[in-house]
């Protein structure tokens, strides 16, 4: 017996995730950044500054754009199969992850269309697939960052982004780097950043005299996310993968057609 359409779906975004890994590996083991040295202002301040000239490969887009696509369309399987009922007048086609549900609709004109949504979305379900999809639905409020991560918004955000952009925005960086500092005398200062990226033309150092500046740390890649937020994109993923796959879609499971 053959997998279920979701599953081969969800398998074959799981199959790009891993693509984006070793993509994103390859580019952090050649750390493509250096150090630049300028005098600047008035004051005539020696300032040194992070420089990424090599952004992350053009593909990679790419790669994140087919995993999306390939997630989001495991969700309309699983909307598609929970609703083969004979009692909807037309079962889903799609998975709809912004679904509002009417009770908590002050605007009398948009209840009337989140209404017509919302029993468009659960006619002829059963009550506990019902009270899934509200479950599952995503506070458009809540940051995607916080403990409380939502899978769903955050599949959302890409899906979009890569619908109505050229591409999702991805953005080269150096991922907790240590800065080393060498001063005229050979004295050397090392300032550790853990958990934090530095981005294109950061200052990372700047002295009255002329020192050395190294910087130790792998390349990294962010995704812009809701809220104007920026995160690393591979943890990004990782988390959004394993919140639909452990969380959203065995709630499902039951009322699935194994057929399907």
């Amino acid at each position: 017996m053959s997998l279920p359409s979701y599953e081969r779906k969800f398998a074959r975004a799981e199959r790009h995730f891993h693509e984006v890994e070793r993509v994103v590996a390859t580019y952090a083991h050649h750390r493509p950044y250096l150090v630049t040295h300028r005098i600047e202002g008035k004051s005539n301040t020696h300032v040194y500054r992070l420089t990424i000239p090599r952004q992350p490969p053009a593909r990679l887009p790419l790669i994140v754009g087919d995993l999306v696509h390939n997630l989001r369309s495991a969700l309309d399987h699983v909307a598609s199969s929970v609703s083969k009922d004979p009692r909807a007048s037309f079962p889903l086609s799609e998975f709809d992850i912004w679904p509002v549900d009417p009770t908590t609709v002050v605007d009398q004109e948009r209840l009337k269309r989140e209404r017509a949504q919302w029993n468009r979305l659960v006619e002829g379900l059963e009550y506990d697939a019902v009270a899934m999809f509200k479950k599952h639905i995503p506070s458009q409020n809540r940051p995607a960052t916080t403990e409380d991560f939502n899978g769903l918004g955050a599949l959302a955000f890409l899906s979009n982004a890569d619908k109505h952009r050229e591409l999702i925005v991805l953005k080269g960086v150096v991922d907790e780097p240590v800065f080393n500092v060498i001063d005229e005398f050979g004295f050397i200062s090392r300032w550790p950043n853990p958990g934090v990226f530095f981005e294109n033309d950061a200052v990372i150092f700047s002295h009255k005299r002329e020192v050395q500046v190294e910087v130790d740390g792998p390349g990294g890649v962010l995704v812009g996310v809701r809220g104007g937020k920026e995160v690393g994109l591979v943890h990004y993923l990782q988390i959004m993968l394993d919140h639909i796959r452990d969380k959203v879609i065995p709630d499902f499971v039951p009322y699935i057609d194994r057929d399907s």
